[in-house]
């Protein structure tokens, strides 16, 4: 793996925050919190009371999350020729070959854990390339120190290949492909707490050896994530096993 510095301009940070906060304004009423901008996520009050209304309303959030994945602006970004460059480098493949699967912003509120993952490789989770061949970035949108949850990493842990996981499945999380422990204890001295600034890169192996930190702020930890593939190697497999679901959101569920 490796960290670029300053990746993403300040601005293309502000167009993801506003993009963040802009699709929340349907819903200002039923979150108790007027004129969201892109300073309300370094509000305690703001993070409070939009933890509160994604509980109690789960579709509206939902529904609200999933207009964000859809928006054209962070496909553009995370196409941007630097990071396209990067990739190409370090994939050792042109430009043309490079495939991606999924491209998105992460919303991790405090002391969230159904989408925090224990010890994993990204490539049991998106197999375009079934052996591993690919790469994944994530880019925080806020200063990522101890307390916010930065990434765990195990250095050169990729040599490994991409292993055979344990399932794990427990009721409300979402289910975990773990590796093995044998494996996590053979690199428990080689563990790095990847701190990082905002807009700062990490591009890393879909092998490598990693796992969420946890958020024990009081304020939402923001990032672009995204995939990419290698087409050049045998094991590629396009994506086209992606199920699509249309979403409506009702006053019903919102007056609940």
């Amino acid at each position: 793996y490796l960290i670029e510095k300053n990746i993403l301009s300040k601005k293309n940070q502000n167009l993801i925050l506003d993009l963040l906060s802009d699709n929340l304004k349907k819903f200002e009423k039923y979150i108790g919190y007027k004129n969201i901008n892109r300073d309300s996520w370094k509000s305690s009050k703001f993070t409070n009371k939009l933890m509160k209304f994604k509980n109690k309303h789960k579709e509206s959030f939902s529904f609200y999350y999933d207009t964000v994945q859809g928006s054209v602006l962070l496909k553009k970004i995370a196409s941007d020729i630097r990071i396209l460059n990067k990739v190409s480098g370090m994939l050792r493949i042109p430009i043309t070959s490079i495939a991606h699967s999924t491209i998105i912003a992460r919303m991790d509120g405090p002391l969230e854990n159904r989408y925090t993952y224990g010890w994993h490789q990204e490539g049991n989770y998106y197999p375009m390339n079934e052996n591993g061949n690919g790469m994944f970035l994530w880019i925080p949108l806020t200063k990522i120190v101890n307390r916010i949850g930065p990434v765990h990493a195990c250095k050169k842990s990729h040599n490994e290949g991409l292993l055979d996981p344990v399932i794990v499945k427990k009721i409300g999380r979402a289910v975990q492909r773990r590796i093995p422990d044998e494996f996590i204890r053979k690199y428990k001295n080689k563990v790095e707490v990847l701190n990082m600034d905002a807009g700062d890169a990490l591009f890393m192996s879909m092998k490598t050896f990693h796992k969420s930190g946890k958020n024990l702020s009081n304020l939402f930890r923001l990032s672009l994530v995204a995939r990419y593939h290698d087409t050049t190697k045998d094991d590629f497999r396009a994506y086209a096993e992606v199920k699509y679901r249309y979403q409506k959101i009702t006053n019903k569920e919102l007056n609940t």
